[in-house]
Parts: structure tokens; C-alpha cells; sequence
């Protein structure tokens, strides 16, 4: 039996884990796990071994849309409301995140184009402190590293999740997508369409692409800290703030 209260935040899962998950709502319902090595080359360029990425249908294109309207809101009137002038130039998606006796404090978030999740708290699970939450604690940071990140991007918008203003657009979002999943039938691994974007992504071929113009092959999200966060051998005393991206861009 499932354990159900986990939807609710009740496991521990890493960072990494939280913004791969993510990715699935930009990506309308597609999940493209974050690799740590692209392709080994030798001394003259030639690809010794190239690791292709692992494309899964998870989720109807149209609830994924569905759920970018959602958490557009959240900047628009919820918990990252402190956010709204940022989303409003860059178009922005996201939610905070806060456990019992503030001991954690979460913001993951998103553009067309790019994933960043971050992370406050201390290792022993200590309270932050009173009042320390998610929008108050990870939001700045990952507002500031958003900024940085999309000055020098051209502004895209979702195409397909409008702000929600009414219960009609609700209809629209659900029909904007056909009832078949983007790679085909489901399955419990990447589909052979999935398969076959992934090979034709590499280097010899066209990259693949969502109904969006999301890349289907996308960098790895590769963990960083800011220059507060503390070394594993400080960070009881300090309270430990990651931050990962994941974009949705070949490099």
C-alpha cells in the first residue's frame, strides 16, 4: 500500500531528486533523469562513449500543463508572492516548501527553459528558527540566482498554462493536449520513441524536441552552493543552503 502522506512532504528526499521532479511540468509530463558525463572524447574530439538521456512519459501533457497554471499562482497570490515583479518579466512557476518546527526550508521553481531548487536547513534537522520558511529562507536565493541565470535570455512564455482566472480555462488547459502521451503508450521505462529522440539528440543527429520546444536532452543539474553555505565539517553549527538547475539546453 502506498504511503500516501508522502505527497505531503512526510520523506526525506535530496535536492536533486526534488528539481529532476520538476522538470516534468515544463516539459508537458515528460522526465529526463539529469546525467553527470554527456560523452567521453579523446585527444582529437573523437566520441569514445556518449551517454544517452532516458526519456520517460509520466504524465498527461495536459495535467502538466495544468499544474504550471497552478503554480504560476503561487507567485502571483501565494506563498512567493514576494516574487510576483520576477515572474512577471521572466514568467515563472514554482512552490515553497516548510516542515515542522521550520527545519527545513524548500523553493523549487521554473521558466520555460530552466529548473532551480533550493534548500536551507541544518544537517541534524534543527530548527531554523521561528517564522524561518521557505518563502522567507530559499525563495531569495533562488529568486537572485534565477535573475542572474535569465537576464540574458530571450523571455519565453508557457504557452499553454495561463495564469488562472477563471474556472473555463481550466477546460481550455485540458483540452489543449491530446489524450496520447507525447512518446507514445506508456510504459515503465522510456518508450521506443523515447529511445529514438534520445539517440537522434547526440551529436550526429537533430535534437529532439517537446511540444513546447523543450529540448529532450537536456544538461546535467548539477549541484552548487552559495558562498554562505558551509562545509560538511561546519554545518552543524550552520544551517547548509544548496541550490540545483537544471536547464533544458544543450550546452
Amino acid at each position: 500500500m502506498p504511503t500516501l502522506p508522502v505527497a505531503l512532504g512526510a520523506s526525506d528526499l535530496p535536492l536533486l531528486e526534488h528539481a529532476s521532479a520538476f522538470t516534468v511540468f515544463p516539459d508537458d509530463g515528460v522526465h529526463i533523469p539529469p546525467r553527470m558525463i554527456y560523452r567521453v572524447t579523446n585527444y582529437d574530439g573523437r566520441v569514445i562513449d556518449d551517454f544517452q538521456p532516458e526519456v520517460t512519459d509520466v504524465l498527461p501533457a495536459a495535467d502538466a500543463r495544468l499544474m504550471v497554471s497552478m503554480l504560476r499562482e503561487v507567485f502571483n497570490s501565494g506563498t512567493a508572492v514576494r516574487g510576483r515583479a520576477l515572474a512577471a518579466q521572466y514568467h515563472l512557476a514554482g512552490k515553497t516548501g516548510t516542515t515542522n518546527d521550520f527545519t527545513d526550508a524548500w523553493f523549487l521553481g521554473f521558466s520555460p527553459k530552466l529548473t532551480c531548487g533550493v534548500y536551507v536547513g541544518f544537517d541534524d534537522h534543527r530548527s531554523l528558527g521561528d517564522k524561518e520558511e521557505g518563502s522567507h529562507v530559499a525563495l531569495p536565493i533562488w529568486m537572485d540566482f534565477m535573475s542572474e541565470a535569465l537576464k540574458d535570455q530571450p523571455v519565453e512564455d508557457f504557452p499553454y498554462s495561463p495564469l488562472l482566472t477563471s474556472p473555463d480555462q481550466v477546460k481550455q488547459i485540458l483540452a489543449s493536449a491530446a489524450p496520447e502521451r507525447l512518446l507514445g503508450e506508456p510504459s515503465s521505462g522510456a518508450s521506443p520513441a523515447g529511445d529514438q529522440a534520445a539517440t537522434q539528440g547526440g551529436a550526429q543527429g537533430p535534437e529532439a524536441k517537446g511540444p513546447q520546444g523543450q529540448s529532450l536532452s537536456r544538461p546535467t543539474a548539477t549541484p552548487a552552493q552559495p558562498a554562505s553555505a558551509t562545509s560538511p565539517s561546519s554545518a552543524a553549527a550552520t544551517p547548509v543552503a544548496k541550490k540545483v538547475s537544471q536547464s533544458a539546453n544543450n550546452p
